[in-house]
C-alpha cells in the first residue's frame, strides 16, 4: 500500500502503455478505479487516450497527459 492511502488495494489497478494511449484496468479492488469521475467496469480494460484524470479509491488522484 501506499503510505498515507489505506483504501488502495494491494493490486488495485494495472496500467499498460500502448501506441494509441495508456491502458487502466481495475484489478477487482473495493474502492475502485475512475477515469474522469467514471468509475471503470472491474477487469475490463479501457483505453485512456486523451489526457485526464485518474482516481484510485477516494483520495489518490493523478492527472495522466497522453502525447501520441
Amino acid at each position: 500500500r501506499l503510505a498515507g492511502h489505506g483504501n488502495l488495494s494491494r493490486r488495485h489497478v494495472r496500467l499498460r502503455p500502448a501506441a494509441e494511449g495508456l491502458w487502466i484496468e481495475d484489478l477487482g479492488s473495493t474502492n475502485g478505479v475512475f477515469v474522469n469521475d467514471n468509475r471503470l467496469t472491474p477487469r475490463q480494460p479501457f483505453l485512456l487516450a486523451e489526457s485526464g484524470q485518474v482516481r484510485l479509491a477516494r483520495d489518490f488522484v493523478v492527472g495522466v497527459r497522453i502525447e501520441c
